[in-house]
C-alpha cells in the first residue's frame, strides 16, 4: 500500500511539473521580417557625370538627352529624365566645369543601352552609372573613364540585367 501511495504521489507530482513547464514555456518571438529599405519602389538607372552631355538610347530605340538642342520629333523614353544641374548658376563666376548631367531611367527594360557623350571642349571625365530599386538583385554602382574630343560624340555600350549594370563596349568615336 505505502509503495501504491508513493508512486501515485509520484506521478501526481511529475504531471504537475511536466503542466508548469508547458504553462511557463516563453512563447517563441515572432520571425523578425527584414527589409532592405534600399531596394524599395521600382528599379531606377541613373547616369551621371559632369560638365558633358549625355544621350542615352534604349534598346527599344528611345532615347533621353541632358542637351536641350535636340530633335523634338525623336520619342523619348518612358520614365526618363535628363536634367543639367549647376552649382552657383547664375553667379556670374561658375562655368560648365561646375555643372552636372544626369540622366535617370525609371524601371529600365534589361538589354543593350548606348551611351553617347559630347563636350565642346576636349574633356576627361567619369560617368557613374548606379542602379537600385526592387527590379534589380542588389543595388550598385560602376564608372566608366572617357576622355572627349572637342566636338565629337563618344559612344559605348552598356548590358543593364537583373543583376545590375555593365560595359559591354570601349568608347569609340560615332561615325557621321
Amino acid at each position: 500500500m505505502g509503495l501504491r501511495i508513493v508512486l501515485g504521489t509520484g506521478v501526481l507530482v511529475g504531471s504537475a511539473a511536466l503542466a508548469w513547464k508547458g504553462l511557463t514555456k516563453p512563447q517563441p518571438r515572432p520571425k523578425q521580417v527584414i527589409v532592405q529599405t534600399d531596394r524599395l519602389g521600382p528599379g531606377v538607372l541613373t547616369v551621371a557625370v559632369a560638365a558633358v552631355d549625355l544621350e542615352l538610347i534604349a534598346p527599344d530605340g528611345r532615347r533621353v538627352h541632358t542637351a536641350s538642342r535636340r530633335d523634338t520629333s525623336v520619342t523619348p523614353a518612358a520614365g526618363a529624365e535628363g536634367r543639367v544641374d549647376c552649382a552657383g548658376f547664375g553667379s556670374g563666376k561658375q562655368d560648365d566645369s561646375d555643372c552636372t548631367a544626369t540622366i535617370t531611367l525609371q524601371n529600365p527594360v534589361w538589354g543593350d543601352y548606348r551611351l553617347r557623350v559630347t563636350s565642346p571642349d576636349l574633356r576627361g571625365e567619369t560617368i557613374t552609372i548606379g542602379w537600385t530599386g526592387s527590379t534589380f538583385t542588389r543595388s550598385g554602382a560602376m564608372s566608366v573613364g572617357i576622355t572627349v574630343p572637342p566636338r565629337q560624340t563618344m559612344e559605348f555600350v552598356v548590358i543593364v540585367a537583373p543583376e545590375g549594370a555593365s560595359q559591354k563596349t570601349a568608347p569609340a568615336a560615332v561615325r557621321p
